[in-house]
């Protein structure tokens, strides 16, 4: 599989050759019209190898950050489960819903599971307590240094199984925790 790079202000790419490490900064804004696009790259020391072009509004993270999401039943009551998420962005994230740690009400983030209410631990799970355009409550913490704690209302955009894809309500492009954590970067 090919690494993808993401494409800066629609026109640039940068990626790192793996063979001499040096930085290179090309223009792709003629590839702009298709979603990705897998690019053929020669290195000046010589080195070829492949990347995929990514054109997105903001950078993905792939992450394996375990949180909850919420939400509420048809008699108000609330409901949580545990979550994988997958990746991250500004904009949203992608999770795996995990049934076999649902629990109604009843949470501990801290001990990374989801404590079970029903004794027989027999509860079957459904992905029909939400639906497209729903609106949840993420809570996970970033593996970052400071063990950041991120609490997000959401709309879920699309359910693919028991994967979502869900976009943040109110994203804050400088929100320090999610800045660094997505740029890769050490709070000073």
């Amino acid at each position: 599989m090919c690494e993808s790079i993401p494409v800066i202000d629609g026109r640039y790419a940068v990626f790192t050759c793996i063979l001499c490490e040096r930085e290179n900064k090309i223009d792709v804004s003629h590839y702009i019209a298709k979603k990705s696009f897998k690019l053929n790259i020669l290195c000046p020391c010589g080195n070829r190898f492949h990347r995929v072009l990514e054109f997105r509004k903001s950078i993905r993270k792939k992450s394996g950050l375990s949180g909850i999401y919420k939400t509420f039943d048809k008699d108000g009551k609330e409901i949580s489960a545990s979550m994988k998420v997958e990746n991250i962005s500004w904009l949203g994230l992608q999770f795996r819903m995990n049934p076999s740690k649902f629990c109604i009400k009843h949470h501990d983030l801290n001990s990374d599971i989801c404590k079970q209410e029903n004794p027989n631990n027999r509860f079957v799970f459904k992905s029909n307590h939400f639906a497209e355009e729903d609106t949840l409550r993420v809570e996970f913490f970033l593996d970052d240094p400071k063990k950041s704690f991120i609490s997000k209302d959401v709309i879920v955009k699309w359910i693919k199984g028991d994967r979502v894809g869900v976009k943040f309500i109110k994203y804050e492009e400088f929100d320090p925790s999610l800045r660094f954590y997505l740029l890769g970067l050490q709070p000073a």
